[in-house]
């Protein structure tokens, strides 16, 4: 075998000697695209040959990889010798492009295989001797019987390896220490995970360490593979199905799925890229990559494998959506779970995870819809109990009590449930106190803002709370009750205040039914008249602002909260008069707060949050264009929030009022000079 193939190479290389010294710069190209992955190269091959064992050692000045697969073949040492000439088919194996073989040149100087019959010796020097015309001369072309010398310092070490089943020999002499130092560093056990064949692997050299490597099915997709060393092992369950595998990392001692750090959730060609899969998992498959096996390349190849693997992940989403027995449906969502916000990946440049989230979405479009998620304003509780009441097919807790996934699902399209789906089964369950809260501020929400009307509020929903029970609108009437101050604090606190809870009453069960059932808000106007300014004082504050008042009023009645956003407290602080004010600022109308006394009359205010007294402002062409409309309804907010309090000072019509200076930023309006002599409120 080996003369045959010596001669043939030989001939070739002295008729055609420029073609040797070119072949010499492409085989130190290969080496060093493949830096530091000789091991996984010979770990690679090994697997192909169907090895169950591999090993890695350093013996005096040698170092000694050897494995018990298949001996070399005729075509096999061909392979070796020529670029680009394996006799394997993508697919059916880890290898096949023929290169691989060539990054072991960065370890040693002299490469030696002993394989069954085979011996031979590839050296640089023993080829220049053969092929003088050669400028230089690559280490993998030529085969040369092997050095007697090498064989006769090594035969102890081949004999007790060949007696303990190994049969595969590979030699390096002249070392590259510091290359093979980093390779024994750097190896990662992991690259065993999406082997074939390969049971026990042992280094033995700057690192010692031995893995041992369990495969165990659970069902027809899934098997745990259990990677052991002497003092750590790693569990991991894969996931396998039409040539492609995801590995969920598994916590050995509770037998729960975690999700995978980035370092270890990269995508596998068989073995290990540098490329991120975007989750928490590790994703296999045949993948195109550039010859360093680091990088991907996005060619037909690689979007076929990306298809795969995200038909393989929406199946298990699938599974864990229909409650079907998993290992762990819990672990395996949130290790699912995209690292970045899924929704700016189309924005991205291109990417493995980029490309594979479209697929995931692409292949869940059938089935998503059949399944709803939960509001971000209801418990996990209430609404599971609610849409098994309304037969409404729900997505698992294990989905719904998880905020990511349920962005997730959102992002998937999956149908989130709204109040109108769901509102008939208020009736026939027994809700939450919580649930009741949570309710009742949707409702209070969706009537404020018009996306609901009176008449679609039943007042037999049994969503209210009075003396510890659920009771409805229409009970609390006939048994002349009230609600409870806890029930109305906390409600309150998610939504406008009191006044929008008010208001909400009032619109189904009447002004005077209303004022009864809360009893707050009586109080709260008691409160108003005898120990805060009257309207008209506090309008007239507004509208007879006077450059020349020094004196600060300092209320000490209102109940408004710290770290609420200055909106919010000037909202409030309106509603504590009795006026109905209404947050408009995401709106882009040109104010923030629209206000309306009890004789009807609307003001409007912008409110401008400041850190001391002269610090400038600024108002936007359209804010400018809205105050110079409204003239004296239209309001300035200055607000200066510190420790304990809250003072705003109130500007009416800061267009005449006021002195402004038009700036080019994106053309908005500054005011770097005004009075300030504010109103100041406690803050508890």
């Amino acid at each position: 075998m080996l003369e045959k193939i010596r001669s043939a190479l030989l001939d070739e290389a002295n008729s055609s000697p420029q073609l040797i010294s070119d072949l010499a710069g492409l085989e130190s190209y290969v080496a060093e695209s493949y830096d530091s992955r000789s091991f996984i190269e010979l770990l690679q091959n090994a697997d192909d040959a169907e090895s169950s064992s591999f090993l890695v050692k350093k013996y005096n000045q040698y170092l000694i990889v050897c494995n018990d697969g298949k001996i070399f073949s005729d075509s096999d040492l061909a392979s070796i010798c020529r670029s680009a000439a394996s006799n394997k088919r993508r697919g059916d194996s880890i290898g096949y492009r023929g290169i691989g073989f060539k990054s072991v040149v960065s370890l040693a100087q002299e490469i030696h295989i002993l394989s069954g019959q085979l011996e031979t010796t590839f050296s640089k020097k023993l080829t220049l001797n053969e092929i003088p015309k050669a400028t230089k001369v690559p280490l993998l072309r030529i085969p040369h019987p092997i050095d007697p010398i090498v064989k006769k310092n090594i035969v102890d070490q081949t004999d007790n390896l060949l007696s303990s089943g190994y049969k595969t020999f590979f030699i390096f002499n002249d070392l590259i220490a510091n290359s093979i130092d980093k390779e024994f560093v750097e190896f990662n056990s992991s690259s065993l995970l999406f082997l074939k064949n390969i049971r026990n692997l042992s280094l033995d050299g700057e690192r010692k360490e031995s893995v041992t490597v369990s495969r165990n099915k659970i069902n027809d997709i899934f098997s745990i593979f259990k990677l052991e060393t002497a003092f750590l092992q790693r569990n991991w369950i894969v996931a396998a199905e039409n040539g492609v595998s995801i590995a969920f990392q598994q916590d050995p001692n509770s037998g729960k799925i975690v999700k995978a750090s980035e370092t270890d959730a990269v995508v596998h060609a068989f073995l290990p890229t540098h490329e991120s899969t975007g989750l928490g998992v590790k994703l296999n498959g045949d993948i195109s990559t550039d010859p360093s096996r680091t990088r991907i390349v996005f060619d037909q190849r690689t979007k076929s494998g990306i298809t795969l693997i995200a038909k393989l992940i929406a199946k298990i989403i699938f599974h864990i959506l229909k409650n079907a027995p998993l290992p762990d449906p819990a672990g395996m969502l949130k290790s699912l779970l995209p690292n970045n916000d899924p929704s700016t990946q189309k924005w991205q440049k291109q990417s493995f995870s980029s490309e594979l989230i479209a697929e995931v979405k692409n292949e869940c479009k059938d089935f998503i819809h059949l399944f709803s998620i939960k509001p971000s304003w209801l418990n996990t509780i209430d609404f599971q109990k609610i849409c098994e009441s309304a037969k409404i097919t729900v997505a698992p807790c294990s989905v719904n009590e998880i905020d990511e996934a349920v962005r997730f699902m959102r992002f998937l399209e999956a149908k989130e449930v709204k109040l109108r789906d769901i509102s008939s089964s208020f009736v026939n369950i027994k809700i939450s106190n919580q649930g009741c809260v949570e309710i009742v501020s949707e409702i209070i929400r969706l009537h404020e803002t018009k996306q609901i009307t009176t008449m679609e509020i039943d007042i037999e929903w049994p969503i209210f709370i009075s003396n510890e029970n659920t009771i409805s609108i229409s009970h609390l009437k006939e048994r002349n009750l009230t609600l409870d101050s806890s029930f109305i604090d906390l409600v309150s606190e998610r939504t406008s205040g009191l006044g929008g809870l008010s208001r909400l009453i009032k619109a189904i069960a009447g002004s005077e039914m209303g004022e009864k059932l809360i009893p707050q808000l009586t109080k709260s106007l008691q409160n108003t008249q005898q120990n805060i300014p009257s309207k008209k004082e506090f309008l007239h504050s507004i509208n007879d602002f006077s450059i020349q008042k020094t004196h600060k009023k300092k209320n000490t009645n209102l109940s408004l909260k710290k770290w609420r956003g200055a909106e919010e407290q000037v909202r409030n602080i309106f509603e504590s008069y009795g006026w109905i004010a209404t947050d408009v600022s995401r709106q882009n109308i040109g104010y923030d707060i629209e206000c309306k006394n009890h004789a009807g009359e609307k003001i409007y205010v912008e409110v401008k949050l400041v850190e001391t007294p002269s610090q400038s402002f600024t108002m936007t062409s359209n804010e400018e264009a809205v105050a110079r409309q409204k003239n004296e309804s239209y309001i300035l907010a200055i607000v200066r929030q510190e420790r304990d309090t809250i003072e705003i000072n109130f500007i009416p019509d800061p267009v005449k009022n006021l002195e402004f200076t038009r700036q080019c930023r994106q053309w908005v309006w500054e005011c770097s000079s005004y009075p300030y002599n504010p109103e100041i409120f406690n803050l508890s």
